[in-house]
């Protein structure tokens, strides 16, 4: 299923009437470096950090709450993949992290309603300067972001750490 009112849809159905390629330069029109049957990675637009990433659903889910079994089942193996080659690279932290809307087209604290997941290698621990939001559960896996489908959330994953704060009114791009 493709949005087209989603620039990561029209992006990934036909690159050429993309954002991304717009902005390209001289850059590849297709940015994607790896993919499995349901997600691609990719590099963003403009990245906060060196080796920055997103983790994208070919098909339009409005948040990875919201994603079929099967397809979390799948994010699972790409994000440790992702994990591995970045550690690897980078020798540092990775941190994953979706700002999940807690329906179509309210977009929550994202500025895109498709489900994505932001990569970024850190050399610093996030948690120490996170402020506590009131609600936290520990996940133990993908699969368990769909008891979110219906709130507004920030999920944020690391080497010790698997949460999810459902949260409404944060600020978009928060984490970012």
């Amino acid at each position: 299923m493709i949005n087209i009112d989603c620039p990561f849809c029209v992006e990934l159905d036909n690159p050429h009437n993309s954002i991304w390629n717009d902005r390209r330069e001289n850059l590849p029109l297709n940015r994607i470096i790896f993919e499995n049957e349901h997600w691609v990675v990719m590099p963003p637009l403009g990245s906060f950090c060196v080796g920055g990433l997103l983790v994208l659903s070919k098909v339009h889910y409005p948040s990875c709450a919201m994603c079929p079994p099967d397809v979390l089942e799948s994010l699972e193996s790409i994000l440790k993949i992702v994990k591995r080659v970045l550690a690897e690279t980078y020798k540092v932290n990775v941190l994953f992290f979706e700002h999940g809307p807690s329906k179509f087209g309210t977009k929550g604290a994202c500025c895109v309603d498709h489900a994505h997941i932001n990569v970024f290698p850190i050399d610093f621990d996030i948690w120490n300067d996170l402020p506590k939001f009131p609600v936290e559960e520990e996940l133990k896996g993908c699969q368990d972001i769909k008891k979110f489908m219906d709130d507004e959330y920030i999920w944020l994953i690391d080497n010790n750490h698997n949460n999810v704060y459902p949260v409404s009114g944060v600020p978009s791009q928060y984490i970012r």
